[in-house]
C-alpha cells in the first residue's frame, strides 16, 4: 500500500519492557519480554522490525550490541545489529536497530537480543519513561 508513492506502514504488533536487564555475556541473549509473534498478511509485503533501548555498560571502554532475530536469539536468523560504544562510566545513548524483510505470509516470531562487547555489565536501562521495545509493521 502506498500514499503518493511512499509506503504506508501498518501496525502488526508491539511489545515493551520497563525493567532493566543485565548481562555480561559476549554472545547474544534474549531481552526478556521483547519477543513478538505476528501474522504476516498475504501479498508479498515488506515488513519493518524496529528495536529500541537506551543501553549502557558499567565497564569503561565496553559497549553494548542489540540485534533483531527471526526466530530464537542465537539460533534463529540475525536480521540486523546496532551498537553503542562506551567512552565513560556515566554515558548512555538511545539505540535503534531496524530490519526490512519480505517474509512469506503466515506466523513469524521476532526477538531482540543484546550482548556486552567485552564482557562487562551490559544493561537495557529500560524504565517507564524510556521502555525498551520491539515494533513490527508491514506495507
Amino acid at each position: 500500500m502506498s500514499l503518493n508513492g511512499n509506503p504506508v506502514w501498518q501496525y502488526l504488533g508491539y511489545a515493551q519492557v520497563v525493567a532493566n536487564q543485565a548481562t555480561a555475556s559476549t554472545t547474544y541473549v534474549q531481552v526478556t519480554g521483547l519477543t513478538l509473534t505476528v501474522t504476516i498478511p498475504a501479498g508479498n509485503r515488506c515488513v519493518k522490525i524496529t528495536g529500541f533501548m537506551v543501553p549502557y555498560n558499567n565497564s569503561a571502554g565496553d559497549g553494548v550490541l542489540i540485534s533483531i532475530w527471526d526466530g530464537a536469539v542465537g539460533s534463529g536468523t540475525q536480521l540486523s545489529v546496532g551498537g553503542y560504544e562506551k567512552n565513560s562510566l556515566t554515558s548512555a545513548a538511545g539505540c535503534i536497530v531496524m530490519a526490512i524483510v519480505q517474509p512469506a505470509a503466515g506466523s513469524k516470531t521476532y526477538n531482540i537480543g543484546f550482548l556486552s562487547k567485552l564482557g562487562g555489565s551490559a544493561n537495557t536501562n529500560a524504565v517507564s519513561v524510556t521502555p525498551a521495545f520491539i515494533l513490527v509493521e508491514c506495507c
